[in-house]
């Protein structure tokens, strides 16, 4: 049993991979995200928050990769992905793009979510 200070450690192993959760398909999604973060999202954060702007622009292009409707089912033309796989795509843009982005993206798309109730 790990320790943590003097009593025993529940959190998750060292050797943990939340990769292993991912499909393919959603590695390729995040990846082509990754791309379009270090493009067009992470040039446009400087203005965004000097500025006070709406990222627009970074949002129009995570449009074009379908994001805006992440977890809307596939029958309504979204994507289809559960929360946990959002809180990834969240994850990804906060880390390689604009912190701002994410936490607009964030509460448009996560906000349905759990307004929604669903889980």
């Amino acid at each position: 049993m790990k320790k943590w200070g003097k009593g025993e450690y529940w959190g998750v192993s060292s050797d943990y991979d939340p990769e292993w959760l991912l499909t393919e398909k959603q590695k390729k999604l995040r990846d082509d995200l990754i791309e379009l973060c270090r493009v067009k999202i992470r040039p446009n954060a400087v203005h965004c928050d000097k500025e006070y702007v709406f990222p627009r622009e970074s949002l129009n292009a995570m449009a074009e990769l379908g994001l805006l409707g992440l977890v809307v089912p596939e029958e309504l033309g979204g994507l289809g992905e559960n929360h946990k796989f959002a809180a990834v795509i969240v994850e990804t843009i906060a880390r390689y793009g604009c912190p701002s982005t994410a936490m607009v993206y964030g509460e448009s798309v996560m906000g349905r979510v759990l307004v929604a109730g669903g889980v």
